[in-house]
């Protein structure tokens, strides 16, 4: 997931987790930072790609 412009690397990371895809967690936080992101939201945004509504109280809860 080598990307130079970091909005696109971002994007792409986004789609990428939307999707379940395992991704390592430097390389998570490399991309944020560079796109100057917080964990927030890249939480946010995935939950948005993935069709998770914010006010789901079950949104990020895992069985």
């Amino acid at each position: 997931m080598t990307r130079t412009d970091p909005d696109a690397a971002y994007s792409d990371l986004v789609t990428h987790l939307a999707e379940g895809d395992e991704v390592d967690a430097v390389e998570v936080v490399a991309i944020c930072t560079a796109a100057g992101r917080t964990l927030a939201d890249l939480n946010r945004d995935v939950g948005n790609a993935a069709g998770e509504s914010p006010e789901d109280p079950q949104r990020g809860v895992t069985e």
